[in-house]
Formats: structure tokens, C-alpha cells, sequence
């Protein structure tokens, strides 16, 4: 083992290492507890709901499904796919690096892959996109063989990552442009070899997926179009903070200042490749949500590795002790994201519920707002062995299953009435849920015979209590 790969092989296993310390200690948040509804759905179930939402996460969910299967639904079981994947992903994205730039643009690379406070934060959430970076790497490092020596067998295997890709996610597809489109420009000879046919082979095997997503509106709904400025925004965010992307963009420029000076340390195109690797799934998500808003950071992970590619390749041009520095600085200036991973988390659904659980006495009922949110109360319901008090708002869990409905609708019900104390609980449409316009309509449908008793709050949840100020009549 060369001492290019052993840097690769230690990378992958201090990936491994980080995103396991306290990997179970925060709770689920809402998009995690979706995952794992939709992995509890048999096949059949899953393919109908997939044709109404998260329909760019089908096989994500149906390895999920397996993985829970096998290794149970706790918060460390369902996040430790991520981790793998995460970590996997910085042993394909040297691999891709070395396909541009040598072995030892492969060790730099996956130094600044582990040190990534982006791909680390993805690895350590029960959602695809860790292994969005993972086969969009693969799909990079089968497009590069395949350039460089095209044979049947190549083509077949790049092929196979377009369309693993496109049912990891659909973005996954905007990659595959990105090779498409460079190698019009700079590698005509690969339109007459085998690239047109596989092309055409992912096209007809994502046309159904395309089809549905192209039908499907809702998804969209949250999202808000991209303003002036959001790819560099988006740069500095794959790169983990402001201060990273500085020094990113600092070793660019001078690698390019040292380059007319020195022998070239780029090959077989490399520059343009990553650019269009990097830049055309943007600008296709940038025009795209003129019409539909669809530009977010996480569907478009599959351009990060091109990034990370481009500085590892950018180090070459530069003297050791500059590398040296450059590495050191880039991990320093990861350390504050990457320990604020180790935080809180995003929403502390597991203490909210257990504090309801803890305190609830029969008689009591509980609401959740917005509904959808009763998804990771339910979770929470069964992982802690707790039958809770009857949940009379929703009245079933409506996601997946209802994800036309509006997830902010509703009222309580009348038959609150027949209850003793009731706890609400709000979910984050907003930092403040009880100031959203939502919020405040459904708390004024609570009966009046409730008087506000107690609230609790919680990273992102609010947990209110109202006791009846008489007992209801029987």
C-alpha cells in the first residue's frame, strides 16, 4: 500500500470514527422521522406513496427499509447508514481525484473530504444525501475510466451509476449532464465510442421517476427561489463555513498564479471537467427554479465532490510546506462546525415526548401542530415504550399516507371536551411556533373550558398544557 492510499484508507476510517461519537444522543427531527415512515412501508405502500412525495428518495427508503430490517430503529441504527455512505464517499471522491490528478491529489482529497463540515453534518442524518455524494462520485470515477479507455464493459458500468444514481436521488441525473456537456466540448471522440448509447440507457431507465417528479408540485411548496449570489453562498456552504471557502478559493488562485510558472500538475482536461462538474448542475437548478423553485443545497451535494476535487488538485501546484499549511488550516477551520454537529441537534422531539409521556395522567389527551409532525411523536411512542395519552389531533398519522393535505390545517376537536388536561405540542413552522399565523388559529379553536396551565420548551419544540377548569361531565 502506497502512502498515498494509506492516507485514503485512514481518512475513511476517521470518517467512520467521527460520525459514530454520539451518534444516538440527539433526537430524530421531522425529515429523519419521515425516513423512517416511509421505511416501515411495505413495497407496495411505498411505491404508492412515492408517487405522491419524496419521490427523489425512492431508494434510500427501500434500503432503509432493509437496514431497519436488520439492525432495529433507534437513532444510532438508522443514522449509521449515513455514516458508511459518508465515509465510503471519501474513499470515491480520492479515487475520482486521482482519475485527474495522481496519488497524491487523492490523499489531499480525502483529507479535505473528512475535514468537510458539510459532508459530516450530511453522514450524521437519517437522509440520502450522504450517499447522493457517494454514487455521484461513483457515477464521476465510472464516466473518467470510461473516458479514458472506452470499452464495453466501462460504458455498461457507467451506465449502472447513472441510473443508481437517479434513484438515490434524482438530482443525481444533473451529473451526468455535466460529463455529457464537457465531453462535447473537449472529448468528442466519446460520442462516437460508447457514451450516446449509455446515455440513452439512463435516460429510459430515470424516464419513470422523471415523469412522476415533473407531476409532483407539493414538494416545492417550501422552497423559495434562489436570489442573486446563492452559488457562491451555496460554495461556501459545501466548502463548511465562509472562512473554508476563503481558503479554498485562496489555494485556487494561487495554484493558477504558480501554474504558467511550473509544470502543469492538470491533465486529460481536468480543469473543465470539474468545472462543468461543479457549475452545470447549478445553472440547471438556477434556471430551472425561474419556473419551479427547486435549488437547495442538499439536492445539489452531487456537485460538492468537484469542488473538494478542485482544491486537492489546486494543492499540487503549490510547495510542501504551503500544502502543509493550507491542510492544517482547512482542518482548524472545520473544528467549530464540526463540533457544533456534536450539539443539540435540530429539534428535541425525544424530550418533549418523553416529558409528556412522563407527566400525562389518564384522562389527558394530546394534539400535535402541524399534523405532520405526529410522525416523529409516533416514532418516539414506540421506541420509548410508552402508550402516551390518545392522540385526538390528527387523529391518524398523515404522512405519508395524506401528503396532499395541508400540513398546517386543522382544529381541535370537539371531543377535547371529554378530557381532563390536554398537551399540545408545536412543531417549527417558525423559531417562535406560537407566533405563526397557523399556530395561532388552531391554539383559538381549543374549547374554553381550557385554561393555559403549563409550557415547556424544547430545541425547536413547544409543549403546552391546558388543564379544564372544571372536570367534564359524565
Amino acid at each position: 500500500m502506497t502512502g498515498a492510499s494509506r492516507v485514503v484508507a485512514v481518512s475513511c476510517g476517521v470518517s467512520v470514527l467521527l460520525g459514530l461519537v454520539g451518534i444516538g444522543s440527539q433526537s430524530l427531527w421531522f425529515d429523519e422521522g419521515a425516513s423512517v415512515a416511509y421505511a416501515h412501508l411495505d413495497p407496495a405502500s411505498l411505491a404508492a406513496a412515492l408517487q405522491k412525495s419524496d419521490v427523489f428518495f425512492g431508494l434510500y427508503y427501500t434500503l432503509l427499509h432493509g437496514w431497519i430490517a436488520l439492525f432495529g430503529e433507534s437513532e444510532s441504527s438508522v443514522r449509521l447508514l449515513s455514516v458508511l455512505c459518508g465515509a465510503a464517499s471519501v474513499g470515491t471522491i480520492a479515487w475520482a481525484a486521482s482519475l485527474l490528478g495522481g496519488r497524491t491529489a487523492a490523499a489531499y482529497a480525502a483529507i479535505l473530504a473528512v475535514a468537510d463540515a458539510f459532508v459530516f453534518a450530511v453522514s450524521r442524518e437519517a437522509r440520502p444525501y450522504s450517499m447522493l455524494i457517494l454514487v455521484s462520485s461513483l457515477e464521476a470515477v465510472a464516466f473518467l475510466r470510461a473516458a479514458r479507455r472506452p470499452t464495453r464493459r466501462r460504458w455498461i458500468v457507467f451506465a449502472a451509476a447513472g441510473i443508481i444514481g437517479a434513484y438515490v436521488h434524482l438530482f443525481a441525473l444533473l451529473s451526468i449532464v455535466a460529463f455529457g456537456f464537457w465531453s462535447a466540448l473537449r472529448r468528442r471522440d466519446l460520442w462516437n465510442s460508447g457514451l450516446p448509447l449509455a446515455l440513452a440507457v439512463i435516460a429510459a431507465a430515470a424516464s419513470p421517476i422523471v415523469l412522476i417528479a415533473a407531476r409532483y408540485g407539493e414538494i416545492n411548496g417550501w422552497i423559495q427561489r434562489p436570489g442573486p449570489g446563492v452559488a457562491v453562498r451555496l460554495m461556501a456552504e459545501f466548502a463548511g463555513s465562509w472562512p473554508s471557502f476563503v481558503l479554498a478559493a485562496v489555494v485556487v488562485m494561487a495554484a493558477f498564479f504558480t501554474a504558467s510558472r511550473k509544470k502543469p500538475v492538470l491533465r486529460h482536461g481536468a480543469v473543465g471537467f470539474l468545472a462543468a462538474w461543479l457549475c452545470v448542475p447549478l445553472a440547471i437548478a438556477y434556471l430551472a427554479s425561474l419556473a419551479k423553485p427547486v435549488f437547495v443545497d442538499k439536492y445539489l451535494v452531487e456537485a460538492l465532490p468537484a469542488l473538494i476535487i478542485a482544491v486537492a488538485l489546486a494543492l499540487k501546484a503549490l510547495s510542501r510546506p504551503t500544502v502543509a499549511a493550507a491542510l492544517g488550516a482547512w482542518v482548524l477551520l472545520s473544528i467549530p462546525a464540526l463540533r457544533s454537529e456534536y450539539g443539540t441537534g435540530i429539534e428535541d422531539w425525544r424530550d418533549a415526548a418523553s416529558y409528556v409521556f412522563a407527566n400525562a395522567s389518564p384522562g389527558d389527551a394530546v394534539s400535535i401542530y402541524p399534523q405532520n409532525g405526529s410522525i416523529v411523536y409516533a416514532y418516539y411512542r414506540r421506541r420509548l415504550g410508552e402508550a402516551g395519552p390518545p392522540m385526538i389531533f390528527p387523529r391518524r398519522t398523515p404522512f405519508p399516507f395524506d401528503t396532499h393535505a395541508d400540513a398546517g390545517a386543522g382544529t381541535v376537536p370537539a371531543t377535547a371536551s371529554d378530557y381532563r388536561r390536554l398537551w399540545l405540542i408545536l412543531d417549527p413552522l417558525a423559531e417562535n411556533p406560537e407566533g405563526t399565523p397557523g399556530a395561532a388559529r388552531f391554539l383559538a379553536t381549543i374549547p374554553h373550558r381550557f385554561h393555559r396551565a403549563g409550557r415547556k420548551c424544547y430545541r425547536r419544540i413547544t409543549v403546552l398544557r391546558f388543564d379544564a377548569a372544571r372536570s367534564p361531565k359524565t
